[in-house]
């Protein structure tokens, strides 16, 4: 197992995969064609002749101001490898950034520190121009920390565009952005679904960029689509990623297009929320969010349509209103794709929130927001205060006002509930969560005080890959069951290798 010297702490144990499957099948292990051994330069990519089946080492070294663009249409039979000669062992710093076109490509092993490029480009992208973008390609086991010069720091530099259609970020670390701009962008055609896949990454962005005490907009870890392209399939998987302590803006991730995954991600000490702001029909599954007492800390943030947010475990947040643990906006009449929609169908079960300040909100909104949430359910979510023994600063669950939402089988213990419910909250059983590592989880004994919950068939296993029967037990656990999936961890996430710092 790995170490890391930037972390502050090692909180959680485990390993994930976006589905619990083995990277076994990297395209280092197929057969190739040639290898080339080169030095960092456009000059050098140029002259090697690089074909499909190619492996291409890049000598160690530190290379500065050398961008480079790469076009080769591999093919899955026969793909390209780009890799460091030792991983880490590769420095691009300056202007330096590498461009990809073509199709399966992967790039491994590279560090990416201090890199500056145009305002509004990125440090590395899935495309060499407006028309040649890369498709079933990876970006692999790189750092990026740092970017560019203190006097650079209003300046608007992405560290990844992706374009194209089926491309992965897998094992990257991304340490400590310094500059404006959302840190890994999904750029969105509407004539292509992107299907991407991004897992197992690290994240960490402790301090925010601020203007007039307010933090400025665009600093998220993850922005998947644009508000233009937002009614425009995704599809992208955002699962296995650690997050710890991204503090830029109250969007984590911020959520533009529809029908994209988010699962089996940690979010550690992050001052902010996953934000569902733009879009239809996307599932937030089996996400762990730790407040661990920092200020501003929240979870899931909805708006827009056919959203289903399950199976999450929610501790120690402190933010209330858009960053309670789960929160339902308010929409804007007629609104624009920039502003927000109302939410309709949303369905929030199997939740288990502890120890938060704010539990679920619902109808949260500026004064222009009077469209209400509508044909929603929230139902077998656990909401438990005082699980560790020590109260926090009271933990609310408030239906602001209007019928449109169901809310059922929900159970709450040391929990101020206020609003509409229609008696779908019920706090007259006591019952105690216990101790799992590093959850609070419903024992089983306790699980048969409560009628199991029907129906939800998409909801087939529990946050741990448990399955799931027909009559569910409410919160994110099945008392029992084989567990299939385990939590990220800083050590099991991000880059294989560790740079000198």
């Amino acid at each position: 197992m790995k170490t890391r010297v930037w972390l502050i702490g090692l909180m959680l144990v485990g390993s994930a995969s976006c589905a619990n499957t083995a990277q076994a099948d990297e395209p280092g292990n197929r057969p190739h064609k040639k290898t080339h051994t080169i030095a960092w330069s456009q000059k050098a990519f140029d002259e090697a002749g690089i074909k499909p089946g190619d492996i291409v080492i890049i000598r160690n070294g530190t290379y500065q101001d050398l961008p480079v663009k790469i076009d080769i249409d591999a093919t899955a039979e026969k793909p390209v490898l780009i890799r460091a000669e030792k991983s880490g062992s590769v420095v691009l710093t300056g202007i330096s950034s590498l461009s990809i076109g073509g199709s399966d490509i992967t790039v491994s092993g590279l560090y990416f520190k201090d890199c500056d490029v145009v305002a509004g480009d990125a440090v590395f992208n899935f495309r060499t121009s407006a028309k040649k973008h890369a498709v079933r390609s990876r970006l692999d086991d790189c750092i990026f920390s740092g970017s560019g010069l203190p006097e650079n720091k209003d300046k608007d530099i992405k560290w990844v565009s992706i374009y194209g259609h089926d491309n992965e970020v897998t094992r990257c670390s991304f340490i400590d952005k310094k500059v404006l701009g959302s840190l890994l962008v999904v750029w969105i055609d509407p004539q292509v679904i992107p299907n991407h896949r991004i897992r197992g990454n690290y994240f960490t962005h402790p301090f925010s960029l601020q203007k007039n005490g307010s933090a400025i907009n665009g600093q998220e870890m993850i922005r998947i689509g644009t508000s233009a392209v937002s009614m425009s399939e995704g599809r992208c998987e955002i699962c296995d990623n650690y997050f710890f302590r991204c503090n830029g803006e109250v969007e984590i991730i911020s959520n533009k297009s529809c029908a994209n995954t988010y699962r089996n991600n940690v979010f550690d000490s992050c001052e902010g929320t996953l934000t569902l702001r733009h879009g239809n029909g996307c599932t937030v599954d089996g996400n762990y969010f730790f407040g661990r007492g920092a200020a501003n800390t929240g979870g899931v943030r909805i708006i827009g349509e056919r959203h289903r947010v399950f199976n999450n475990y929610f501790e120690g947040l402190t933010g209330n209103n858009q960053r309670s643990a789960i929160s339902l906006v308010r929409g804007v009449e007629n609104s624009e794709l920039f502003e927000y929609f109302q939410v309709k169908d949303a369905q929030v079960a199997f939740n288990t929130i502890v120890n938060c300040k704010s539990g679920i909100t619902a109808n949260i909104g500026n004064s222009t927001s009077t469209m209400p949430v509508t044909d929603s359910r929230v139902t077998g979510n656990l909401i438990v205060n005082n699980a560790a023994g020590t109260p926090p600063e009271g933990v609310t669950v408030i239906a602001a006002y209007g019928p449109g939402i169901v809310w059922e089988a929900n159970h709450f213990h040391g929990v101020t509930v206020t609003g509409l419910t229609g008696g779908g909250v019920d706090g007259t059983e006591r019952f105690d969560l216990i101790r799992d590592g590093e959850l609070y989880l419903l024992p089983a004994d306790k699980a048969t005080l409560y009628g199991k919950i029907r129906g939800f068939a998409y909801v087939a296993t529990d946050i741990r890959g448990i399955a799931r029967p027909q009559n569910k037990t409410p919160g994110a656990n099945e008392p029992t069951g084989e567990r299939t999936r385990t939590i990220p961890s800083p050590a099991t996430t991000g880059a294989t290798w560790q740079p000198t710092l």
